[in-house]
């Protein structure tokens, strides 16, 4: 019965003792074994203690500092490792926006490329023409002494006709009006066949066509004037791509004879020049 408070003592004077730990896997057997077993583990105790205090009492303060160096540790490459993949998920980010913006681009672009059309010849083309004239021809620098018959003598009253029109160049050599949705002031009344020839000053082909333009009242020209249409067919090598370049507007006049007089007989109408009168540009439709 006295030996439990000294077991309490025991344990509490040093609570990490070995000798106690055997002390308690001893206590399986039987009565009188146990009770030896305790008071003997009690007095050999005190002697441990006071042999291997010191010992004791360095190594738990050792493990304490390690089990510190290595928990600050952990948490430096913790922190270094959640940095790493802040990284790593901004630039995955920003990579997927430059793939997104490229893919977008080339789609785009793809897109654009399959809806142009590349004709390899004028027959069946449509076209859109986006001109520029005026009923009036271009002032030269010898209008003054060859006046011609229908040109108003003030380049300052010429108005100018801008819009787009879009026709087709059919394999019979007719001209189709397809699209007047962006005409104005003017109107179209009719489109003539058109011609691709080969030039004998430059040797360079080109396509020719004409129409029937109906002016309105406040023109010099007011009424129905025929435009005579004209532009360089350039053909890519490497594709057979056409395209229409250089594309000039001129109107027919008339020009008077020298005086003013043709003598006995009136020969008006007989000598006539095309005059520059605007320009225009060609895109495949």
């Amino acid at each position: 019965l006295g030996v439990a408070p000294r077991v309490a003592e025991a344990f509490a004077m040093n609570p990490h003792s070995c000798s106690f730990a055997t002390m308690v896997r001893t206590t399986t057997s039987s009565c009188g074994v146990r009770v030896h077993a305790l008071v003997s583990s009690l007095q050999m105790s005190p002697q441990k203690e006071q042999g291997t205090g010191g010992s004791t009492s360095s190594s738990t303060s050792s493990t304490s500092s390690d089990v510190d160096r290595l928990r600050d540790s952990a948490t430096r490459l913790r922190k270094e490792a959640a940095e790493l993949e802040a990284k790593m998920a901004q630039r995955r980010a920003e990579s997927k926006n430059m793939s997104d913006d490229s893919s977008t681009s080339s789609t785009a672009s793809a897109a654009a490329m399959a809806s142009k059309k590349v004709y390899t010849a004028l027959d069946d083309s449509e076209w859109t023409v986006s001109y520029r004239f005026a009923s009036d021809p271009l002032p030269r620098d010898d209008d003054d002494n060859n006046k011609d018959a229908n040109v108003s003598s003030s380049s300052s009253k010429r108005r100018n006709y801008s819009g787009k029109v879009g026709i087709k160049f059919r394999s019979d050599g007719y001209t189709d009006t397809i699209d007047t949705d962006q005409v104005r002031d003017i109107q179209y009344a009719k489109f003539w066949g058109w011609d691709e020839e080969i030039s004998n000053e430059d040797e360079l082909r080109y396509v020719l066509f004409s129409a029937d333009v109906v002016l309105p009242e406040s023109d010099n020209n007011a009424g129905t004037e025929r435009f005579y249409f004209q532009a360089r067919v350039e053909q890519d090598e490497r594709t057979g791509g056409i395209s229409l370049a250089d594309g000039k507007v001129t109107v027919k006049r008339d020009i008077e004879p020298p005086g003013g007089f043709w003598g006995v007989f009136n020969g008006g109408g007989i000598l006539a020049q095309f005059r520059d009168c605007g320009d225009f540009v060609c895109r495949p439709r």
